[in-house]
């Protein structure tokens, strides 16, 4: 707790790295545990915002900071802005990932989802076919379609960026996605507001509170 050193009681995500210290990111700014003391990074840090919504590894050892305005990049305790222009700095993000291709993908709260290839930003929105500017979560699949999550279902982006609405879910009722995950087996588990469902590749299943 903020007793103990933390920099803010209320904690949105948790990462472990590997050699143990633990990233929490919160309403007030980032703490790094490493079992024995907090080390703390605010906006006086380098942060763009203190609300830090996630906290993603790359696969270059840094993270990138997911805040209410702006996306920042942290490693070996220094926090710097990732410029993406004055629209991507200003707006308020979701997620990110970094996909099979090195390509990352933001969710935001209300601007789509914009895809950095490490030269440009592309933006995706209702306009292009997406069916929610707020997307919540984003994962890749095992044949590198992208699944963006949002408050009004799902959508699945190709290697083509072609955007199509997941239409095994057309006779369902509208969801939030929350949440996703690749499992072993390849299977993607979402997170929603009413349960989870799995989807294997070919039908969705759902599991909740009624059907255990």
């Amino acid at each position: 707790s903020q007793t103990d050193g933390l920099v803010n009681n209320i904690v949105y995500s948790i990462v472990e790295d590997k050699n143990g210290l633990f990233y929490f990111g919160t309403n007030g700014g980032i703490s790094v545990y490493d079992g024995k003391s907090f080390v703390n990074y605010t906006v006086d840090s380098g942060l763009t915002n203190n609300r830090v919504f996630n906290i993603v590894a790359q696969k270059d050892g840094s993270y990138l900071i997911v805040t209410m305005q702006g996306i920042c990049r942290f490693k070996n305790g220094k926090i710097e802005k990732f410029d993406g222009g004055e629209d991507f700095n200003s707006t308020a993000f979701f997620t990110v990932i970094e996909d099979s291709r090195g390509t990352l993908w933001f969710g935001t709260l209300s601007k789509g989802v914009y895809k950095y290839d490490g030269k440009k930003f592309v933006n995706f929105s209702t306009k292009d076919g997406l069916n929610h500017n707020q997307v919540r979560t984003i994962v890749e699949d095992k044949l590198g379609n992208i699944w963006l999550g949002s408050t009004a279902g799902l959508c699945k982006v190709n290697k083509n960026n072609t955007i199509s609405q997941v239409t095994e879910l057309a006779n369902e009722k509208v969801l939030t996605y929350t949440s996703s995950f690749v499992a072993k087996n390849g299977n993607i588990i979402f997170g929603t507001q009413v349960g989870i469902k799995i989807y294997d590749g070919k039908t969705f299943k759902t599991y909740n509170a009624e059907n255990g």
